[in-house]
Parts: structure tokens; sequence; C-alpha cells
């Protein structure tokens, strides 16, 4: 058992037409949602980040 949560969002299409096939989002929660839903922050970790911007250098030289 993990200590997150995984929300599958199935595929992704990119801005730039490019797929991501089965992508998943891992999550975690802490404390209690509030009546008004004006409690929740949302955080990207350095990992996902650093994904990111190497997923965009590869898509940069796919596209050049």
């Amino acid at each position: 058992m993990s200590d997150y949560e995984v929300f599958e969002l199935g595929d992704v299409v990119l801005q730039s037409g490019l797929t991501l096939r089965q992508a998943k989002l891992a999550y975690k929660t802490y404390g209690k949602l509030a009546a008004l839903r004006d409690n929740a922050l949302a955080s990207a970790r350095g990992v996902e980040l650093a994904y990111l911007s190497a997923f965009d250098e590869i898509e940069q030289a796919l596209t050049a």
C-alpha cells in the first residue's frame, strides 16, 4: 500500500499534438476540504518538473 492515490487520466493529448498514452496522476491529500472548497492547493514536485523539462527537449527535437 502506498501513501498516495493514483488517478488514471487515460490518453492525454498535448498542445503539440503528441499523446501521453495511459497517463496517470499521483496525488496525496492532507486535512479536509472546507465547506466553501477554498482551501485546496496543488503543488508539483521537482522530479515531475525535471521530467517535463526533459520531455519538452525531446518534443522540440522531434519537431525540428
